[in-house]
C-alpha cells in the first residue's frame, strides 16, 4: 500500500488499478496497514451497482467504527467531489500569494455531440502522448499570450494550466471537477463565469479542424476538439505535505465507477476489503490505539470519517466473541 505524499497529482489521479490475487493484497495490506484509509468512489447512486457489493471486513470493521464529524459535501450537483474536500482537510493550504493571479487546470478532451446531447468522454481514450500533448498544447499558446498578462505551463498530457487576473473571484466551485462529467451529458455542467465560458469556446475554434486532429482521425483516433476548466484558485504545490502522513488514498475504484461496470466496481471493492479494509480492521483488533486508526468514505454526495467507538472492557471481550457487524449498503447508500 503505497501512502500518498501529495493528492495524486493533484487530482491527475494516477491510478494504475492491479487486480492480485486475494492473498497477495492481503499480505501487502497486512505488512504495511494503514492508519487513516481514504476510500473515493465508494458509492454509487446506482441500485444495480450496491446490489452486488458483498464486503464483510467492511461490515465487521463498521461494526466496531461510528461516525466521526460533520460529512463534507452537500449533493450530486456540486461542483466538487467529496473526496477533494475531505483531501483538502489534511492538506495544508496553499501559501499567501497575493501578486499572483489564480491558476486554473485545463484537461485535454473529446466531447461526442448527438442530435440530443454533449457528452465529455474520459480524456484517458485519447490516450495522449506527452510529444502529442505537448503539441497541442503550443497550439493553443496565442490564446495564452504574455503581453497580455497570460501564464502558461504543460504539467502532464491531460494538466496544461494557465493563470491570468480575470480569473480573480473565481474558485473551485466556480467549475466543476472532470469527474463530475466524465461519461455524463456536459450541459448541467458548463461554468456560469464568463472568464471560464469564454476560454473553453476560444480553445474550441482553435482545436476544430486542426491538421493534429486530422491527423488523429485519420489514424482512426478521437480529436482532441476541448478542454475542460477546472480546479481554478491559487497554485498549489503537487508536492505539499500532507498533515496526516499515515494518509492512505486509495483511488483503485475510480475507473469502474466512471465507466458505470459495476461489475468491475464490485471486484475492485472486494479487492479493498480484502487488502487494505482487512488489515485495519486486523491492527483494531490486535491493539492498535483507537485514536490512531480512521477510516473515510466518499460517495457521489458526501464524505464520511469514521473511527473506533469507544468499548469498555467488557464490551472488548464481548466483541471477541461476537462482532457486531454493520449494513454496509445502508451506510454506502447514505454517502
Amino acid at each position: 500500500m503505497t501512502r500518498i505524499k501529495a493528492h495524486l497529482h493533484a487530482h491527475g489521479l494516477q491510478h494504475e488499478t492491479m487486480l492480485l490475487d486475494a492473498e497477495s493484497l492481503w499480505s501487502s495490506a497486512r505488512d504495511n496497514p494503514p492508519m487513516h484509509l481514504m476510500i473515493p468512489y465508494a458509492s454509487t447512486l446506482d441500485d444495480d451497482g450496491l446490489r452486488r457489493l458483498q464486503l464483510p471486513h467492511l461490515s465487521s470493521l463498521l461494526g466496531l467504527f461510528q461516525v466521526d464529524g460533520e460529512a463534507l459535501g452537500s449533493d450530486e450537483t456540486a461542483a466538487r467531489m467529496p473526496h477533494e474536500l475531505a483531501l483538502e482537510v489534511w492538506q495544508a493550504p496553499p501559501p499567501s500569494q497575493h501578486d499572483v493571479p489564480p491558476w486554473a487546470r485545463l484537461t485535454p478532451m473529446h466531447f461526442s455531440v448527438s442530435t440530443d446531447q454533449v457528452t465529455a468522454l474520459d480524456p484517458q481514450v485519447l490516450q495522449l502522448t506527452d510529444p502529442e500533448s505537448q503539441a497541442f498544447f503550443d497550439v493553443l499558446a496565442p490564446l495564452f499570450a504574455a503581453e497580455d498578462g497570460w501564464q502558461h505551463q504543460w504539467q502532464g498530457a491531460l494538466d496544461w494550466r494557465v493563470a491570468h487576473a480575470q480569473f480573480r473571484g473565481l474558485d473551485k466551485n466556480s467549475s466543476a471537477s472532470l469527474d463530475r462529467l466524465v461519461n455524463r451529458s456536459l450541459t448541467p455542467w458548463m461554468p456560469q463565469a464568463r472568464p471560464l465560458r469564454r476560454l473553453l469556446n476560444e480553445v474550441q475554434m482553435s482545436l476544430h479542424e486542426h491538421p493534429l486532429n486530422q491527423a488523429r482521425e485519420a489514424r482512426g483516433q478521437l480529436p482532441v476538439n476541448a478542454v475542460w476548466i477546472s480546479d481554478v484558485g491559487p497554485c498549489r504545490d503537487a508536492s505539499a505535505p500532507f498533515i496526516a502522513p499515515d494518509l492512505v488514498f486509495d483511488p483503485r475504484l475510480r475507473p469502474a465507477w466512471l465507466a458505470g461496470d459495476w461489475a468491475a466496481w464490485a471486484q475492485a471493492w472486494q479487492a479493498l476489503d480484502h487488502g487494505p479494509v482487512r488489515a485495519l480492521l486486523q491492527a483494531l483488533q490486535d491493539g492498535a490505539s483507537p485514536a490512531e486508526l480512521s477510516l473515510t468514505l466518499c460517495g457521489e454526495r458526501l464524505a464520511r470519517r469514521f473511527k473506533p467507538t469507544q468499548r469498555s472492557p467488557w464490551q472488548r471481550l464481548w466483541h471477541l466473541l461476537k462482532a457486531p457487524q454493520a449494513h454496509v449498503h445502508a451506510v454506502l447508500e447514505s454517502l
